[in-house]
C-alpha cells in the first residue's frame, strides 16, 4: 500500500498544477496557455489576437478594394467610349496635331458635335464650342490623360472625338487604341525620329507605329514612300489601309496638301463626304498658314516661317523648299533651337544646314545644346554667320544676323520645346 501510494504521489507531482502554469503576456494582457500533455512535454499554441489578424489582412483588403475600383472605372470608361459614335485616333511621326485640328474642323462644318485633344508640347483639349483649354501636367505625361479627355467628351455629349496619340512606346500606343476602340485610325507618316524608342530601321518604326492599329479598323495614311510595307503591317493586324491623296488646292506647301488630304480621307472613312467637311478643313489650314508672319519694315519684306514643331529634317527640308519656290527671298536666316536630350536631332539639323551652303546667310543657335551645335557647324566649315542667341537677346544680334533692306526669310527649326515658344512670341509681338 505504501509503495502504490508513493508511486501515485510521485506520478501526481510530475503533472504541473493549473495554478502553477507559466503566464505568457501578449501586448500587455496576461494569457495563461492551455496545457497539453505529450510525452511529458507541455506545448503552447500560437496566440493571435484581433489586431494581429487585421494587420495581416490589411494589404490584401486594400488590394481587393483597388482592384474593385479599377474594375468599376474600366466599366465606366467602356460605357463612355461607346457613347461616342465617331472615334478617330491620329498617330504618326509628323503632322499629328495639324491633322487633328483639320479633322475636327471638318466634322464640325458637317454639323457633328466634335471635341478633340492634341498632345505636342502644350496638350490642349478643344470642347464642343471650340474653346481650347490647356491640360496641366504635374510631372511626366501619362496615358491617363487620354482617359480624362474621353470622360470629358462623353460628359459633354459629343458625337465625335478626335484624339492625338500621345505615346511613343509601342505597348502604350496599343493601350491607348485598345481603350479608345477607334472607328477610324490615322497614320500620318513614318519618319526618322525617336530612334531610342521607335527603332533604328524603317521596318522597326513601322512596327512601332502600327502597334496602335486595332483589328477591323480603317487606317488612313499620307505616307507614300513606305506604302507597300505599311500595307503588309496593317494587314497582319487585321485592318485595312487607305492611302490619302494630296489636296491640290492648298498652294505649293506639300505638307499642307498632304495633311488636308489625310483629313478629308479620314472624314470620308467615318462616313462624311468631302463636300461637307472640306470648307472647315480649308479654313483651319488657312489659320495654320498664317503662322508665317509677313511684315513690312523700311521698304524691306520679312517673312518668318515657323517650322519648330517639325522635329525631323525631312519634314523641315520639305517645308523650306516649298517656301523657297513660292518666295525666293534673297537673305535666309535659320534659327535652330536645340535640346541637350536630343543630341542626334541636333546633329541631323546641323548636317542639313551644311548642305544648304551659301543659300543661308546666317544661323542663330539657341537652347541647351547650342554650344555643341556651334562646334559642329564650325568643324563643318559653315560659311554662314553663326551666333548663339536666346530669344530675349534677339534685339542685340538682329542687325548682324539679318541684313537691313531687301527681302528676308527667317526660318525657325529644330524643337518647339524650350525656347521655341519664346521665339514665336518674338516674331508675333513685333517686327523681325
Amino acid at each position: 500500500m505504501s509503495t502504490s501510494s508513493s508511486a501515485a504521489s510521485s506520478s501526481s507531482s510530475s503533472i504541473p498544477r493549473r495554478d502553477a502554469s507559466p503566464v505568457r503576456r501578449t501586448r500587455g494582457a496576461a494569457v495563461r496557455p492551455s496545457v497539453i500533455e505529450s510525452h511529458g512535454v507541455c506545448s503552447y499554441p500560437d496566440l493571435i489576437d484581433d489586431r494581429t489578424t487585421v494587420t495581416t489582412l490589411l494589404p490584401f483588403l486594400l488590394l481587393a478594394a483597388a482592384a474593385g475600383a479599377l474594375f468599376v472605372e474600366a466599366a465606366l470608361l467602356r460605357r463612355r467610349v461607346s457613347s461616342l459614335p465617331v472615334r478617330i485616333h491620329v498617330n504618326g511621326t509628323r503632322g499629328k496635331s495639324s491633322v487633328v485640328r483639320y479633322i475636327t474642323a471638318g466634322l464640325r462644318s458637317a454639323g457633328i458635335r466634335t471635341v478633340s485633344k492634341v498632345t505636342g508640347v502644350v496638350p490642349t483639349y478643344s470642347s464642343l464650342t471650340g474653346e481650347d483649354s490647356v491640360i496641366r501636367r504635374f510631372g511626366p505625361a501619362r496615358v491617363q490623360e487620354q482617359f480624362m479627355a474621353l470622360r470629358r467628351a462623353a460628359a459633354e455629349g459629343a458625337g465625335a472625338a478626335v484624339i492625338e496619340c500621345m505615346s511613343l512606346q509601342p505597348e502604350y500606343q496599343e493601350l491607348e487604341a485598345r481603350w479608345l476602340r477607334p472607328t477610324v485610325s490615322v497614320l500620318t507618316n513614318v519618319r526618322d525620329d525617336h530612334r531610342e524608342v521607335m527603332g533604328e530601321t524603317e521596318q522597326e518604326r513601322i512596327r512601332s507605329l502600327t502597334s496602335a492599329v486595332q483589328p477591323g479598323v480603317t487606317v488612313v495614311t499620307g505616307e507614300e514612300r513606305l506604302l507597300d510595307a505599311l500595307h503588309a503591317a496593317v494587314r497582319v493586324r487585321g485592318a485595312r489601309l487607305v492611302s490619302a491623296p494630296l489636296h491640290n488646292g492648298a498652294g505649293t506647301d506639300t505638307a499642307a496638301q498632304r495633311n488636308i488630304g489625310i483629313a478629308v480621307a479620314a472624314c470620308s472613312a467615318a462616313g462624311f463626304p468631302a463636300e461637307k467637311v472640306l470648307p472647315g478643313i480649308l479654313q483651319e489650314a488657312e489659320r495654320d498658314r498664317l503662322r508665317r508672319l509677313h511684315r513690312a519694315t523700311g521698304g524691306s519684306t520679312s517673312l518668318f516661317i515657323d517650322v519648330f514643331e517639325a522635329n525631323d529634317v525631312e519634314s523641315t527640308a520639305e517645308r523650306f523648299a516649298a517656301e523657297r519656290r513660292s518666295a525666293p527671298y534673297r537673305s535666309v536666316t535659320i534659327i535652330l533651337n536645340t535640346r541637350h536630350d536630343r543630341p542626334v536631332r541636333t546633329a541631323d539639323f546641323v548636317r542639313w544646314i551644311l548642305t544648304l551652303g551659301t543659300e543661308v546667310r546666317s544661323v542663330v543657335l539657341s537652347g541647351t545644346h547650342s554650344a555643341a551645335a556651334e562646334r559642329m557647324l564650325r568643324s563643318g566649315r559653315c560659311r554662314a554667320f553663326v551666333v548663339r542667341c536666346e530669344p530675349d537677346e534677339w534685339s542685340e544680334v538682329r542687325g548682324e544676323a539679318v541684313p537691313v533692306g531687301g527681302e528676308r526669310m527667317i526660318v525657325g527649326v529644330g524643337n518647339i520645346a524650350g525656347a521655341g515658344h519664346r521665339w514665336r512670341s518674338v516674331f508675333s509681338g513685333g517686327p523681325a
